[in-house]
């Protein structure tokens, strides 16, 4: 007798467990990573899905900010509520991507993108030589920031956090923030420190709903689209320089100043967060439904609203989700965003 019949079931009662194991995946869109833990985590290289795993192996969580978010919806009355960010930074980890059956690193994928790109032949020594300046690169191998926010954060979870925040040594910072009037809140600790981060939820952006069409989607994608955005960027600069180059003596100093100025854009938007974690967008404004795209790049923000940390010896849970079920708080519509609204808020 078998078990199914043993316990009243039919045949091929849970056959579709094994048939469309698809239908059973989690529909959670969030991951937790746990520091020190193999995670299995979303990942994508120009639209395409890439298995792909983590190891943070360090994180310390060493900023945070509170700002004013007005919401409007058509059929309600704008409302205020607040968005919590903060910064893991010197985020160390090895990300390894599966491709074709056979495991790679993130970096060692970015670099095999260069070489074939090249299409000459150079020894492993002489390339890495040559990348060995390339910041985009040398982040994913010696670490760096990732930002992260929560929009529609908890009022409790959010004043936990500072009291935590404050309590281990934080100073206020309010005044890097200040040509945003958005902003009520900044804490941040002595440089080159912060509290060891433990775990973390991320999450991911609808860029479909996003007004600027920008927004973290996973690491994978960040830190490539990174890569290829200063990539872009230093070869319009190239160009440009190889023009005035080959021109300079019969041009006049006021196109010469122009040309140069030119350049500079090109190689200032290269060096917006081209190590980031969570990646970097074109700050982008919406004047009266109307996209007005600057020649900046701000940090992206990694959708996240748990974490933990050690605080004064003790692992302490955060938790800014407004509509958790961790805590009575009443839920508050999230809103999707891109891009820090101050123009160099980290």
């Amino acid at each position: 007798m078998s078990l199914l019949e043993k316990f009243g079931y039919k045949k091929d009662e849970f056959a579709i467990a094994l048939e469309n194991p698809e239908l059973f995946a989690s529909n959670s869109t969030t991951t937790k990573i746990v520091v020190g833990k193999p995670t299995r985590i979303p990942g994508s290289i120009n639209g395409v899905a890439v298995p792909t795993t983590i190891l943070v192996k360090k994180a310390q969580w060493s900023r945070l900010t509170v700002r004013d978010h007005i919401v409007r919806r058509a059929d309600a009355e704008a409302r205020v509520s607040q968005v919590f960010g903060g910064v893991f930074n010197n985020l160390q980890a090895d990300v390894t991507l599966e491709i074709d059956g056979t495991e790679m690193s993130l970096y060692d994928l970015m670099k095999q993108f260069c070489i074939e790109s090249y299409g000459k032949s150079l020894t492993d020594d002489k390339i890495d030589q040559m990348l060995s300046t390339n910041l985009s690169l040398n982040g994913i191998r010696n670490g760096g920031p990732l930002m992260f926010q929560q929009m529609g954060a908890s009022v409790a979870g959010i004043a936990h956090a500072v009291d935590a925040f404050k309590s281990a040594g934080a100073f206020d910072d309010i005044r890097s923030v200040g040509s945003s009037k958005s902003f009520t809140t900044a804490y941040k600790m002595p440089d080159g420190s912060g509290l060891d981060v433990v775990s973390f939820e991320l999450g991911t952006s609808d860029r479909n709903l996003s007004k600027t069409g920008q927004g973290f989607i996973d690491i994978v994608s960040a830190v490539t689209e990174n890569f290829e955005r200063v990539k872009n960027h230093k070869s319009v600069a190239k160009v440009l320089q190889d023009k005035l180059d080959a021109g300079i003596g019969s041009m006049s100093q006021e196109d010469i100043k122009k040309a140069q100025a030119e350049i500079k854009i090109e190689l200032d938007m290269a060096k917006d967060y081209a190590n980031c974690w969570s990646g970097a967008a074109r700050q982008t404004k919406i004047d009266n439904g109307r996209k007005i795209v600057e020649n900046k790049y701000n940090a992206s923000n990694a959708p996240c609203g748990r974490w933990s940390a050690v605080v004064n010896g003790t692992v302490v849970d955060f938790d800014v989700w407004s509509n958790s079920t961790k805590s009575a708080v009443n839920t508050t519509e999230q809103e999707l965003s891109s891009i820090a609204t101050a123009v160099d808020p980290f």
